[in-house]
């Protein structure tokens, strides 16, 4: 599954505007125990800026850790910034889904097959219920390929926000990568 979206955007100010304006505008990456959305602050985006990097989320009010994450750089132009960026969902969802589904189908597999050849050959090698073999490892397998599609479905509309975010924030228009 394809995650990572680019995208490019040219302003006329210049790096030190643009970063200035971004942290003002946005509530930084600080969670808290105290708020709905789990993060300090009450601005609709939450990030980190760097002196030239910077990752954006929207703020929500539900977990979801597969909605879309800009990631971004400021470009100094002769005239300007260049904002680079792609939209991704964070590394440690990408690893944990990959540790997850490793794990279903390296347990799950032995364990269906196992399963599978009991009910053939109407035998028992194992103990426990049959109809657990034969569905727990499929259904653990179908979690892992269905819940980032369900987690990008409910965060469709955030690439868009975060966009229209920048353009307003930093007077930006999309522009040509060439």
């Amino acid at each position: 599954m394809k995650f990572r979206h680019f995208t490019t955007l040219r302003t006329d100010f210049d790096t030190a505007e643009c970063r200035r304006r971004l942290i003002e505008s946005i509530d930084p990456e600080r969670r808290t125990i105290f708020s709905l959305s789990g993060y300090r602050g009450s601005k609709p985006v939450i990030g980190l800026i760097g002196r030239y990097e910077f990752c954006l989320h929207k703020r929500r009010y539900w977990h979801n850790d597969f909605a879309p994450q800009f990631y971004g750089n400021l470009l100094p132009q002769a005239r300007g910034t260049l904002i680079e960026g792609y939209f991704d969902i964070p590394r440690w969802t990408k690893i944990f889904m990959r540790i997850w589904l490793g794990g279903a189908l390296l347990g799950g597999i032995p364990i269906f097959v196992l399963s599978l050849f009991e009910l053939l050959q109407r035998r028992r090698y194992m103990e426990g219920d049959l109809r657990i073999g034969l569905l727990v490892p499929p259904l653990g397998v179908l979690f892992g390929i269905l819940l980032p599609k369900l987690g990008l479905w409910l965060g469709r509309h955030e690439e868009q926000f975060i966009l229209e975010f920048l353009q307003s924030t930093l007077v930006a228009r999309m522009a040509n990568p060439n």
